[in-house]
């Protein structure tokens, strides 16, 4: 069995100290806490060590949109080199990471190696892009490159309530361009379908 004990974190001991020895008392919870043991070592130096607090995230997007994504640790000072598909981003060295415009090709896992300034290092997956839609534009309400009736049938859902906002390009939806999206969206693109249709 290994367990960690974050000296420095949890009993504000600074990285580098030496410690002449190290001795640990193992207690039962479920017996009033009454010790069952102890184990000890030899001198120990603290190293150092920090936390990653930020978890990954799976996001979709529409082709020329913007996705950010950034850590939190609990590090006052580090640096950082960010990294897609395990290929490193030049010039992405900031606690943040801004994808501007995104195309098909940002698809993929987005990472970030953090360094202490004591120089330990710990990688961490921050973002999935899983899917950049090219779409058709406002009215392509699933992202799928046309406007046609299985947009009505997203759209219908979503005001039904049984789809989520998350589900539908929100900003493709407002048909009307009243900033809702409403009934009033599901007439313009029912009038725009059946029009179509005609044609």
């Amino acid at each position: 069995m290994e367990f960690r004990i974050p000296f420095g974190r949890v009993m504000n001991i600074e990285p580098g100290t030496v410690l002449s020895s190290v001795r640990v008392s193992i207690q039962d919870s479920a017996d009033s806490w009454v010790v069952t043991g102890e184990l000890t070592s030899g001198e120990y130096t603290v190293e150092d060590s920090f936390a990653v607090y930020t978890a990954k995230k799976t996001v979709s997007a529409v082709s020329g949109k913007n996705i950010s994504m950034g850590v939190e640790t609990s590090l006052e000072n580090a640096e950082y080199q960010w990294y897609h598909d395990g290929k490193i981003i030049s010039g992405a060295n900031d606690k943040s990471y801004f994808a501007e415009a995104v195309s098909p090709e940002d698809e993929g896992l987005y990472t970030v190696k953090i360094t202490s300034s004591g120089g330990v290092v710990r990688e961490a997956e921050i973002c999935q892009i899983e899917k950049v839609y090219v779409t058709a534009g406002t009215g392509d309400i699933n992202g799928d490159g046309a406007v046609n009736i299985a947009d009505a049938v997203t759209l219908q859902s979503y005001l039904l309530r049984r789809l989520e906002r998350r589900d539908i390009f929100d900003d493709l939806s407002d048909i009307t361009g009243d900033e809702s999206t409403d009934i009033f969206d599901m007439i313009a693109l029912r009038t725009y379908l059946t029009s179509k249709e005609k044609a």
